[in-house]
Formats: structure tokens, sequence, C-alpha cells
């Protein structure tokens, strides 16, 4: 793992031509997220390239499911409620003996 985060960091430095993004340089409370987007901003408009547009709003698709897999799911959604009840019992039981 440490060989291959060193091979990482040594790609970085043979193919932008500057240091690897240093997060320890910024103590403003920000989220890591925002450093590093702050950082990557900035390092691509010092090389010279367009502002990175990334959209990450995916819009789900909802898939029917087959009646084979609706009946798995009620099975276990009442495995699940059976489960749950005889925690609550037991959870009721060990009160009743303290």
């Amino acid at each position: 793992m440490a060989k291959t985060l060193l091979e990482g960091k040594r790609w970085l430095k043979e193919t932008s031509g500057t240091e690897p993004l240093n997060l320890s340089k910024h103590n403003q409370p920000t989220s890591v997220k925002q450093t590093l987007k702050s950082l990557i901003k900035s390092r691509r408009i010092a090389e010279g390239k367009d502002e990175l547009q990334v959209d990450f709003h995916v819009e789900k698709t909802k898939c029917e499911l087959t009646p084979e897999e609706k009946k798995k799911q009620r099975e276990r959604k009442e495995q699940n409620r059976r489960a749950a009840m005889r925690c609550r019992e037991r959870k009721k039981e060990e009160l009743k003996h303290l």
C-alpha cells in the first residue's frame, strides 16, 4: 500500500510538473472536499485549463421488481418483523428479571 502511494506521488510530480496536493497547508475549518475542490481548481487554472464542471445529480430510474423478487422482499420483511418482535420480548424479559 505504501509503495503504491509513493508511486502515485511520484507519478503526480512527473505528470503535473508541480507539487502534489498538500492538504496540511490549509488550516481553515472547511471540509476536505471543499479544500480538495479549491486546490484542484487553482491547479487547473495555473495550468491554463478550463474549470472542471461535474454534475453529481444522477436521476434514479425505478425498475419494477419481478413477482419472484417481490415475494422474496415480502418474506424478508416478515422475517425481520418476527425477529424484531422476539428481540423486544427478550428485552422485556431481561427487564423483568432485573
